[in-house]
């Protein structure tokens, strides 16, 4: 049997009081990206995620629209693990292409979070996936976040050393996935999967346009752009 966290949300039941969800809005213009090294030679994301012979992963596109590149990546996987290599820049104008699986052989999804750092600026962009084992009683859902450190024990994120900021990756998890008060604050938005209508967060200065798809290969879509 499935061992998943409390926030995993069955069909049935609404996400918890107090979660941001998807808030249709008139898209900003976004310029054309160009394939990176992970998608060349025609690949998508859907080409990708047919390709893996796995019935649960989560693929993962990230087209930055910035004028600067998305760098140091982190990720943290409660189920599951990284398949398919993550890219470790995603230079401006670019889109690339990353996949988690879950474990050959076990009754579990793939649920992690996922982490850029925006130039050499201290924001980050974030995503959280679950992409659940049992699709018949679980939905898939996500989370965006532009954090630039939130207060924990008076500890902020991705300011100490790297075995300090695995542990801060792990925690960040916890808050996206757990804690519907995380979700309260702007530049934070959580919805179940939906790949017609986009979820939008924005903290002001950035934006993230991000759709999910509900099936058990799912894709998870986001664009990077200034507000």
């Amino acid at each position: 049997m499935e061992t998943v966290l409390p926030i995993v949300i069955p069909e049935q039941v609404s996400p918890p009081r107090g979660r941001k969800q998807a808030v249709t809005k008139s898209p900003s213009f976004l310029t054309t990206t160009f394939a990176g090294h992970t998608m060349f030679g025609g690949n998508t994301a859907e080409i990708i995620s047919n390709g893996i012979r796995s019935n649960r992963t989560c693929t993962i596109q990230i087209s930055n629209h910035l004028s600067v590149p998305l760098t140091l990546p982190h990720f943290y996987c409660f189920d599951g693990g990284l398949y398919y290599p993550l890219p470790a820049v995603i230079q401006p104008g670019t889109r690339e292409a990353c996949v988690f699986s879950k474990n050959p052989s076990s009754p579990h999804g793939v649920i992690g979070v996922l982490t850029y750092q925006i130039g050499d600026s201290p924001r980050r962009v974030a995503v959280m996936f679950s992409v659940a084992y049992n699709q018949l009683q679980y939905r898939n859902h996500f989370g965006t976040a532009i954090v630039t450190g939130f207060d924990l024990e008076n500890s902020a994120l991705f300011t100490h050393s790297e075995d300090e900021e695995e542990d801060e990756v792990t925690l960040l998890f916890d808050r996206m996935y757990q804690d519907a008060d995380f979700y309260q604050r702007g530049g934070r938005a959580h919805s179940l999967a939906n790949d017609v209508v986009p979820m939008w967060t924005t903290d002001g200065a950035y934006q993230i346009r991000g759709t999910m798809s509900d099936r058990g290969k799912a894709i998870v879509k986001l664009n990077i752009s200034l507000t």
